[in-house]
């Protein structure tokens, strides 16, 4: 997927692993709104959640770079990358 400056994006993790989960994507649905989702898969192992902070700036250095896996590598923690980990 691409970032466009010209949309709005509502990171919605938080509430959806701990609180209930997938209310983000429901109410997305309910308001008709689309979703999307990180190739979190692609580039990660372990765990598949991060924090909101991380996700804020994987899309901030995706906008720079134009590249998922750069973004991830540069903004993920580095023991959860399936390269440049520990």
């Amino acid at each position: 997927q691409e970032v466009s400056n010209s949309h709005a994006y509502i990171i919605g993790g938080l509430v959806d692993r701990t609180i209930l989960k997938n209310a983000s994507l429901g109410r997305a649905e309910q308001l008709g709104v689309k979703a999307y989702s990180l190739p979190i898969q692609e580039f990660m192992t372990k765990r598949k959640c991060l924090n909101l902070d991380h996700v804020a700036l994987m899309l901030v250095r995706y906008e720079s770079c134009k590249n998922w896996k750069e973004a991830f590598l540069s903004s993920a923690p580095k023991r959860y990358c399936k390269e440049g980990g520990g």
